[in-house]
């Protein structure tokens, strides 16, 4: 059953990423978009594209998923849900940055690693 939780977050992920970057950055912040001020430090920082959109996702997917029960967090891993008394802890990232959260240690350790891929 953990392993579903973590598999809705991941799919839910990859079907807002596989919208690319330009699609994320056309949602409004009631969405999970970004504000007006996150707007202007990607604009100010380009190279901040796609962290930007990674936040983005993140919101989205805690939006789709809160009725559902899940949890999001901004700090340590992302998403927690409890099934069958047992709490589940769900990290989601790209593939790249997998290593850097493992090496985090902690509760990081513990989390159900979920990947997607940006279509740039």
């Amino acid at each position: 059953m953990p392993a579903d939780a973590a598999a809705l977050v991941g799919d839910q992920a990859q079907v807002y990423a596989g919208n690319g970057t330009e699609w994320l950055l056309e949602q409004p912040q009631e969405v999970g978009g970004l504000s007006p001020g996150e707007s202007g430090f990607l604009r100010d920082n380009p190279w901040a594209l796609r962290r930007s959109c990674g936040t983005i996702i993140h919101r989205m997917v805690a939006n789709a998923l809160r009725e559902a029960g899940f949890t999001y967090f901004t700090i340590g891993p992302d998403f927690s849900v409890t099934l069958e008394g047992e709490d589940v802890l769900i990290e989601l990232t790209t593939e790249g940055q997998v290593a850097a959260h493992v090496a985090r240690g902690g509760e990081y350790l513990v989390a159900q690693m979920v990947t997607y891929i940006l279509a740039l």
